[in-house]
């Protein structure tokens, strides 16, 4: 009887990351940890943005740069799409 059950080493894999994520969110969850993270990827931004030369108004501004990226591409299709 015992030889027909096996555990499939995808399932024991996967309990292990998720006991694994689990006990880590409980070590880490701290204020500390959220502010510092959130803290890391605010300088990481801010340091891009002034290497890129993005401003708040103007031609560089973070709308213009978003908008030549995603929206240009997007009207510019559906215009040929409508035609």
């Amino acid at each position: 009887m015992l030889e027909n059950f096996k555990i499939e080493p995808n399932r024991i894999y996967t309990a292990l990351f998720m006991l694994v994520a689990v006990i880590l969110i409980i070590i880490f969850h701290t204020p500390f940890l959220m502010w510092s993270v959130f803290g890391i990827a605010f300088l990481i931004m801010l340091g891009a943005w002034v290497i890129g030369r993005v401003g708040p108004f103007g031609g560089n501004c973070l709308v213009v740069v978003d908008g030549v990226h995603q929206s240009l591409p997007f009207f510019s299709e559906y215009q040929d799409k409508l035609k």
